[in-house]
């Protein structure tokens, strides 16, 4: 049997401080977790009623391209509960445009133009 080779003194204090580091790394990498807060889709979006009462336009988000292309349903779900906050359009409504523009970070801000059926 061969014996294991002399270690430094400073090693054995570099491996000691990174073992009682570890748990004090994880604990604060958690604690940022439990602080994020989900997304509210109402304070990220922006609706404005037009001054005549039966316009409006809407700007939605989407998180990149696969999200411009899939989500609409939740940007339309988005959009109709403003409409129902600002009693606006109780008959209806129609979106007569769209139009998406990408941001900087690679999202997209989705605007839309309708007006009450």
């Amino acid at each position: 049997m061969t014996a294991a080779p002399d270690r430094p003194r400073h090693a054995a204090g570099v491996a000691r401080s990174a073992r009682m580091l570890l748990p004090v790394a994880c604990g604060l990498a958690l604690g940022a977790c439990s602080t994020l807060q989900p997304i509210d889709p109402m304070a990220e979006t922006r609706f404005t009623p037009g001054s005549d009462g039966r316009t409006f336009s809407y700007v939605g988000y989407a998180e990149g391209p696969y999200a411009l292309r899939t989500k609409e349903a939740e940007r339309i779900a988005i959009l109709e509960r403003w409409l129902g906050q600002s009693r606006l359009c109780p008959s209806g409504y129609k979106i007569t445009a769209q139009q998406s523009e990408k941001r900087p970070t690679g999202a997209f801000n989705v605007y839309y133009s309708g007006t009450c059926n």
